[in-house]
């Protein structure tokens, strides 16, 4: 046992709730040995949604013919150099220590450009949900983010979705509640 664990024997207990060492110094030590892999995740998360998002452009054109140009606009010339700059910003090395704030900025707008698509359309309570539910897929798993950044990320799109579905979609809570415990049974 080293000096340093002799003087703090709880060193290596965690925060449960964000999932983090409680020791500041251990802490920041893991995020400095993982940095390196948090960039190519970032970037790959990054790199991703450049391709990805203005791929479901065909899908738009399916289901949502109607509002295709409002899609076109927000995946191609809103959402998509958002997120192309995101990842050429990675590449600065003075900014290294921004990776967080840049993978949150990412997904949020990823995610507020999926609630501005739905608005546009008449895709229904599938599509959103469905959407939504790749978002926070790709938020917990390829962006990289820390528990105590990716939790108050997710819960403020699921947030955006309720507020979506109800107040300017004009659903009923009822319909919303029943939409999400269908997926559930």
């Amino acid at each position: 046992m080293d000096e340093k664990s002799k003087m703090y024997p709880n060193r290596f207990s965690r925060r449960l709730l964000f999932l983090s060492f409680r020791d500041r110094e251990l802490e920041k030590q893991y995020h400095e040995h993982y940095k390196e892999i948090h960039v190519v995740w970032v970037r790959l998360a990054l790199i991703l949604g450049v391709i990805l998002y203005p791929g479901f452009l065909i899908l738009d054109k399916i289901v949502m013919p109607d509002a295709f140009f409002s899609q076109l606009i927000i995946r191609l010339f809103i959402v998509t150099p958002c997120l192309l700059a995101n990842f050429v910003i990675t590449f600065n090395k003075r900014i290294m220590h921004y990776l967080q704030p840049i993978a949150i900025t990412a997904v949020s707008i990823a995610g507020l450009g999926h609630f501005a698509m739905a608005l546009y359309s008449h895709a229904g309570p599938a599509y959103i949900m469905g959407t939504t539910a790749i978002i926070l897929c790709f938020l917990y798993t390829f962006a990289g983010l820390r528990f105590k950044y990716t939790l108050p990320v997710g819960m403020f799109l699921i947030g955006c979705y309720e507020f979506t579905e109800i107040y300017l979609m004009k659903r009923t809570m009822v319909d919303v509640l029943f939409t999400i415990t269908s997926f559930y049974r």
